[in-house]
């Protein structure tokens, strides 16, 4: 059993190739176009102040905030799979080209994925779970949440202008650049148990089927199935 969901935000496109350098001149000079109301793209925050209120878990409150115009893309994928008498949760976060990533961009796809997690839950619900925004572009934010019987996990990953990212899931920060997947497992006593796993860089559109092909690893099932667990 899975469910996909794909959000995806796009303004305008790109043709150049060459990556722009992200210097700490280009973070200040970004940094003051996002604090000038001159330079705020009006339109863009009152869609964003009328659109449907998000009835996502997030680990964050979602914010409509002014920004300057920019060219950018995201999407998001929700895992749900079926794992013996337990549920599988999670999500793939995947950004589009754009002017700080061409020579990091190793996939035909629109987008590539930057963070994977797929968490262990003894609950059943549906409701969307994932999200990820485009609004801190060159930054990009990604964030869910999956509850289970014992306490809630939440995640956030981001990905910065320079390409480095990382993730926070129940408070413990992963370097992703040391792999993008992680398998977190709540424990009956309160605990929690993750695997760190690295993996080729993917395009959204294969994420569904690699994790189903990752399941069918011995190191995973035996990951999800110890002892302890849920």
């Amino acid at each position: 059993m899975f469910a996909l969901f794909l959000g995806l935000v796009t303004i305008g496109m790109l043709s150049a190739q060459a990556d722009a350098v992200w210097t700490s001149e280009a973070a200040r000079l970004h940094h003051e176009k996002q604090f000038d109301p001159q330079q705020w793209d009006e339109k863009l925050l009152s869609v964003d102040i009328k659109g449907n209120p998000f009835t996502i878990h997030l680990a964050m409150e979602e914010a409509r905030f002014p920004v300057a115009p920019y060219t950018g893309a995201a999407g998001a994928i929700d895992y749900l799979f079926s794992f013996g008498d337990r549920i599988l949760k999670g999500g793939a976060f995947a950004i589009g080209k754009n002017a700080y990533n061409h020579s990091t961009f190793k996939v035909e796809d629109s987008h590539q994925v930057f963070f994977n997690i797929l968490v262990l839950t003894d609950v059943e619900d549906e409701e969307e779970y994932n999200l990820v925004l485009s609004r801190n572009h060159p930054h990009y934010l990604g964030q869910g949440k999956v509850l289970t019987s014992n306490r809630p996990v939440e995640y956030m990953c981001f990905i910065t202008a320079d390409q480095n990212s990382y993730a926070i899931v129940n408070s413990r920060i992963f370097d992703a650049r040391l792999g993008r997947t992680i398998l977190a497992a709540p424990q009956k006593d309160g605990s929690i148990r993750f695997l760190q796993l690295d993996y080729p860089y993917l395009g959204y559109n294969k994420a569904l089927s690699y994790m189903k092909e990752l399941l069918k690893r011995a190191n995973v099932r035996a990951f999800f199935k110890q002892e302890g667990n849920i």
